[in-house]
């Protein structure tokens, strides 16, 4: 588009050098002036097509300009959403990059967690077997505690009988020196 207007300018001033030529011609060769006035009148239309065809050129040139600015704008404002797009995808690898850390950081816990919670659950099942034997010898010593109360009980029930029998015998004991002081007095 931008050599259409150099190549009309150099048709333009081949023509303007021929017209020249023709000129110096006619002044040495004496050549018929009504003749070369038809030539004239037939370069200038070619001139003045050549020149009309320059100004449709140059529209069209104008307007290709035009359109490349638009071109340039639309250029301009993709590559801004381009760059806007590559920060945002950015941004988001390191939220992406940040949970997948906070993920392995949490199974981490996770994991720890199970594995504090196993160690309690076998604390847990230990105690409750200790607690099964407590509660076993607790049972055997309240049996015990139970007969050593029972035989408690028997062994008052026979001091109390014991006493009551040392009493019946301290009483007939007296009852019989008294006799035999009666009887020996």
């Amino acid at each position: 588009m931008k050599n259409a207007p150099v190549k009309i300018e150099h048709e333009r001033n081949s023509l303007v050098e021929e017209k020249m030529s023709l000129l110096r011609k006619i002044k040495e060769d004496g050549i018929d002036i009504d003749g070369l006035k038809a030539q004239i009148e037939e370069v200038e239309g070619e001139k003045t097509h050549l020149q009309l065809k320059m100004s449709d050129l140059d529209l069209e040139l104008q307007f290709a300009n035009l359109q490349l600015n638009d071109v340039r704008k639309v250029l301009v404002q993709t590559e801004s959403e381009k760059d806007s797009l590559i920060e945002e995808k950015s941004a988001i690898l390191i939220k992406i990059n940040e949970s997948d850390m906070a993920v392995h950081a949490l199974r981490a816990q996770i994991e720890e967690v199970e594995s504090e919670k196993s160690q309690l659950q076998l604390e847990m099942s230990n105690l409750d077997h200790e607690i099964q034997s407590a509660n076993l010898q607790f049972t055997d010593v309240k049996l015990a505690f139970v007969q050593t109360e029972l035989e408690k009980n028997l062994l008052v029930e026979e001091k109390f009988n014991l006493l009551r029998k040392i009493n019946e015998d301290v009483i007939n004991s007296d009852g019989l020196k008294a006799q035999i002081e009666n009887v020996e007095s």
